[in-house]
């Protein structure tokens, strides 16, 4: 592959020695599964350097190449789940907290190329925190946010305000990163474990242990947030120093969803799903009606001794089935809706025929999934939509059907983890 050389600019700023990207170092040629930490890094500077509020200084970055369809949010936020509701609501895109269409990656996991690549920069000027994106060779900036904001403190605003954290030096570009993990440890891991998910990460992040790093960064690699990973599952780490070479290395465990305790046995927590009173909503076309409810997403608090509930992480649509039962108890047909891809909003979500469906949307009303994905089916359209509280469920039926005392119920695919939520309409 052939190398390509540009430069990059580091200003030593009021904490010290502060990072302020103009361009990039020497990196290799896109190949075709995203480009590198430097590439990608390169793509976004070009608009975050010119933006008034600055200088923008680089406190965050993580990259994810994974093999099968991925939502980082099944792993890692922990008691952060406000983060979640806070930030997906502020950035409309593809983000760590909107990663529902999360590109797959079909590359080699030793050549340091990600589909997806986030940034976070901090403004000392303003206090604001600027996120940018990298999504499959297409860079994004988002509008500077300010400490007003509630994701202001969970998209790092507070840590990066307190120089707490840094991504100081600029490591080697990922590449090299990815390539010293590999022989470290990243190939043995891939031999007994596929598909899996590679991260590269440095400086705070609000995905907690998803993205354990180095002083350099360098690479992690775990199982979860794909379709049919759950509960307590293995996890290898390589740290590395500015320079590329390694740190440290770590083989273990992580769990991808609410963990009570890490046993021996692991046992998994158990998730609750309650629903608001239901209210209807928008119109349908002639002949369906619909009704909708919010959700608030469950399990028991292991350090209240199971007397409290959190909000729940790690909970996505491919771990729960969606069953509709009218007043009698009889299983009532369902059909598949016409939004089979990203909407901007759920009303776009049209029945296709006399049955039910189900669509999930954010707490503003953008469509995230829909249920079943084939009449009479058992599956989500998109099974790693992220189930969590505030989101919204819309319920379309025909307007001939009295649904009054029929009940929906929310129930677990697998035995880990375990789903329960029923509503009586």
């Amino acid at each position: 592959m052939a190398i390509a050389v540009v430069a990059v600019i580091i200003v030593a700023g009021a904490s010290g020695a502060v990072v302020l990207l103009s361009n990039q170092r020497a990196s290799l040629d896109n190949a075709g599964d995203g480009p590198t930490l430097y590439q990608a890094l390169q793509a976004v500077n070009f608009t975050v350097r010119n933006l008034t509020g600055g200088p923008w200084i680089l406190f965050s970055y993580i990259g994810f190449a994974a093999q099968s369809p991925f939502n980082p949010i099944a792993f890692g936020l922990g008691g952060m789940n406000l983060s979640l509701r806070y930030c997906s609501t502020e950035y409309n895109g593809l983000t760590l907290w909107n990663a529902t269409s999360m590109p797959v990656f079909d590359g080699a996991i030793s050549s340091g190329t990600a589909p997806f690549w986030q940034f976070e920069f901090f403004s000392n000027a303003s206090q604001e925190v600027l996120l940018a994106t990298d999504v499959s060779d297409t860079p994004h900036v988002y509008a500077a946010i300010s400490q007003s904001s509630p994701c202001w403190e969970y998209a790092g605003g507070l840590v990066a305000s307190s120089y707490e954290s840094w991504v100081n030096p600029l490591p080697v570009d990922s590449p090299i990163q990815a390539t010293e993990a590999y022989a470290a440890l990243g190939a043995s891991f891939e031999s007994g474990n596929r598909p899996i998910v590679e991260t590269f990460a440095n400086g705070f992040t609000p995905l907690a242990d998803a993205t354990d790093h180095g002083p350099g960064g360098g690479a992690q690699y775990t199982l979860c947030g794909q379709v049919g990973v759950a509960g307590w599952q293995p996890k290898g780490f390589v740290g590395e120093w500015p320079n590329g070479t390694v740190q440290s290395t770590s083989l273990g465990n992580v769990t991808c969803t609410a963990l009570l305790t890490q046993g021996p046995p692991a046992v998994s927590r158990h998730y609750s799903v309650a629903f608001a009173d239901v209210g209807q909503t928008q119109p349908e076309p002639p002949g369906f009606a619909d009704l909708s409810t919010f959700i608030q997403a469950d399990f028991p608090d292991f350090y209240a001794n199971g007397s409290e509930y959190a909000d729940a992480w790690g909970l996505l649509s491919w771990m729960t089935l969606l069953s509709l039962h009218s007043a009698t108890g009889v299983s009532l047909p369902s059909s598949a809706p016409s939004c089979q891809r990203w909407v901007p909003v759920a009303d776009e979500c049209q029945p296709t025929s006399n049955g039910w469906s189900a669509v999930l949307t954010s707490a503003t009303g953008s469509w995230l999934d829909s249920f079943p994905s084939t009449a009479d089916g058992s599956e989500w359209a998109v099974p790693t939509a992220a189930i969590a509280s505030g989101e919204q469920l819309m319920f379309v039926f025909p307007s001939a059907w009295n649904v009054t005392g029929d009940t929906m119920n929310m129930s677990g695919v697998a035995s880990i983890p375990w789903v329960n939520g029923t509503l009586t309409l």
